[in-house]
């Protein structure tokens, strides 16, 4: 039971974190004004080479 408590307790520090880039990021566009931008789908070969990595 310590063990799923402990993985229990990383995955949380884990989704904190992640929550904290996502509001990082979202602040750093409403000051640099691209909160408004419209943002375009990548072309399938963009896409392809993005997700290779």
């Amino acid at each position: 039971m310590k063990i799923a408590g402990s993985l229990f307790s990383s995955a949380v520090v884990h989704l904190a974190e992640e929550f904290g880039h996502v509001r990082l990021f979202h602040e750093m566009l409403r000051t640099c004004g691209l909160d408004k931008m419209e943002w375009m789908s990548l072309s399938p070969v963009k896409e392809k080479i993005l997700l290779v990595r």
